[in-house]
């Protein structure tokens, strides 16, 4: 692990972590009533989902608030 990951490591919080999970949580609702619209054919247009991905948007958006430029920092929060 690089002193760079270990930081990263360090200061990622309980709060932090249950807000990320939060954030998870709540985008993987929004695709789940999305595909069920888009199967029901309530929704026209195409549905891309992103179901199993979730970690992603949230890492990076919180590595962003931080504004952190540490791609060691990003990677953490994204596999949290």
């Amino acid at each position: 692990m690089t002193p760079q990951t270990e930081e990263a490591v360090n200061t990622f919080s309980k709060e932090l972590a249950l807000h990320a999970y939060r954030q998870m949580l709540r985008i993987r609702m929004f695709e789940e009533q999305v595909n069920e619209l888009y199967t029901r054919a309530l929704m026209p247009g195409l549905a891309h989902l992103y179901s199993g991905e979730e970690a992603i948007a949230v890492g990076i958006c919180e590595a962003l608030k931080r504004k952190t430029t540490s791609p060691a920092r990003i990677v953490v929060m994204a596999t949290a």
